[in-house]
């Protein structure tokens, strides 16, 4: 198995047992994940829902081992295709899917019903994400030949979602969580507010993208690929220098966690269900719970926070800060000037005053 010979016969000591059951503990794993890796076989006229959600899972899994979605988007979609499921029946012939189905389970997701998992009413985000899944999958289905088209699927995801309300952190906040933090976190919290980076894009920050000599950071953004470039206030460049991995070559990345792996990790476990290790964010939340600040607010808050900051000081450069993308036919024939995002920064290192 897997290049090893493994025995798990009765064994005549202690120590023989416990490493014939560890061998037999592999070889059960071995062939659950070699069962997991069969395709599941659909017959288009006897298919229920269950069998057609599993197929369409298959195919999203082996998208997101190859990297073309996120191991969270796919997690997203095995949770609520587990509730659509559930919702019509395992058992039901998929191909018995009509239009009403389909309004009575978004009328069921739209009243936000209790959460599975805490017992509260679901988020409008939650809402939105479980009717997506069905549109997709619908979609889906129906390119292999599984199922008719409902008349009611083009209009079926549009609804209106209240305009979100930024959670920030009080300039006063700031300066208490600086106060009380760690150098390491310092240096991720500079970050955060110096260069609008979440966890991912700290975790993602290579040696190369740090020009040390001018005093800027320029990199795509890791969630949308868009470019960035900052002017690094002082204080940031010193305590990146403090913790950044020794002898990093250019691609190498900044930080590392104490096992010398990224600070931010996801992954699949055997069942298919998204795993994170996000060292960052458990710094951020240790100190907050300390400090008793949170109110909905985590790491990621910071990049709100400095937005926020930034647009009283020059809307125009909100949308630099935030490395959004360029709408319009203006991306096509306009290079972007970051000087007024400089200064912009310069400001925003005023009112933060992170040097104390």
């Amino acid at each position: 198995m897997n290049g090893k010979v493994r025995y798990f016969g009765h064994g005549s000591s202690p120590d023989d047992v416990r490493s014939y059951r560890e061998a037999e503990r592999k070889y059960i794993e071995f062939l659950k994940k070699l069962e997991d890796a069969q395709p599941v076989e659909v017959p288009a006229n006897k298919a229920t829902v269950e069998e057609v959600a599993e197929k369409y899972l298959q195919n999203e899994y082996n998208r997101a081992i190859r990297g073309e979605i996120s191991v969270n988007y796919f997690d997203r979609q095995r949770r609520c295709a587990e509730v659509f499921v559930d919702f019509l029946g395992r058992k039901k012939k998929y191909s018995s899917i009509n239009e009403l189905d389909l309004d009575d389970y978004r009328q069921h997701c739209l009243s936000c019903p209790p959460s599975e998992s805490t017992g509260r009413p679901i988020s409008l985000a939650t809402v939105k994400a479980r009717i997506n899944l069905v549109k997709s999958l619908i979609l889906w289905a129906w390119e292999r030949r599984l199922c008719e088209m409902p008349r009611n699927l083009r209009s079926y995801t549009r609804f209106n979602l209240p305009t979100p309300t930024p959670k920030v952190f009080t300039v006063e906040e700031i300066k208490t969580l600086w106060k009380e933090a760690s150098q390491r976190l310092r240096c991720f919290v500079a970050l955060g507010l110096n260069c609008a980076m979440g966890q991912q894009d700290i975790s993602d920050l290579r040696l190369k993208e740090i020009n040390f000599d001018e005093g800027y950071i320029e990199r795509g953004r890791s969630k949308t690929g868009v470019r960035s470039m900052y002017k690094l206030w002082p204080v940031t460049m010193e305590l990146i220098r403090k913790e950044m991995v020794d002898d990093a070559g250019p691609d190498d990345r900044v930080f590392l966690n104490g096992n010398d792996l990224p600070l931010v990790r996801r992954w699949l476990d055997a069942e298919g269900k998204a795993k994170m290790s996000d060292a960052v964010g458990n710094l951020f939340w240790r100190l907050q719970r300390n400090l008793c600040i949170n109110g909905g607010r985590g790491f990621y808050s910071l990049r709100a926070t400095g937005a926020t900051e930034i647009e009283r000081i020059n809307p125009l450069v909100t949308e630099l800060y935030l490395a959004h993308a360029e709408r319009g036919m203006k991306r096509h024939y306009a290079v972007r000037d970051w000087s007024a995002l400089d200064d912009a920064l310069e400001v925003l290192g005023h009112i933060f005053d992170l040097s104390k």
